[in-house]
């Protein structure tokens, strides 16, 4: 089940919202199996039942990249841990003109994993002082 917890839309954000509400609730309230910002979760858990998305691919990379239900935009998306345990996802949601240049889409992969990395530390470290306590 996926929880929808805080949306950052920056610049775009009139642009996101004029998509259609549908396409938007499509976004967040997706099944997991729906999207990269599930995949990654659910390639996090060991899930293998699936081909596609190839989830042994994305917990060597570490992220996933697939299609948003927004028209012409994709998902990057990448794990949140809390200690061992997977705790949900930091995704970006980017056109696909962006992403179609190695160079930006690198650096977007880059961002999404040190953001993800960044919440991911400091939920273990919160979990490792609530333990102490």
């Amino acid at each position: 089940m996926r929880v929808h917890a805080e949306t950052a839309l920056g610049a775009h954000a009139q642009q996101l919202y004029a998509a259609p509400q549908a396409s938007l609730q499509a976004l967040w309230r997706a099944p997991l199996e729906a999207d990269a910002s599930g995949w990654v979760i659910l390639a996090c858990l060991g899930d293998t039942g699936a081909a596609r998305p190839p989830f042994h691919r994305i917990r060597e990379d570490g992220y996933a990249v697939g299609p948003s239900p927004l028209l012409d935009r994709d998902i990057i998306a990448a794990p949140v841990w809390r200690g061992s345990t997977v705790a949900g996802a930091v995704s970006l949601l980017a056109s696909h003109r962006q992403l179609r240049g190695t160079a930006v889409r690198n650096r977007f992969v880059a961002a999404v994993m040190d953001t993800a990395g960044a919440i991911s530390r400091q939920l273990t470290r919160t979990g490792m002082q609530a333990l102490a306590d």
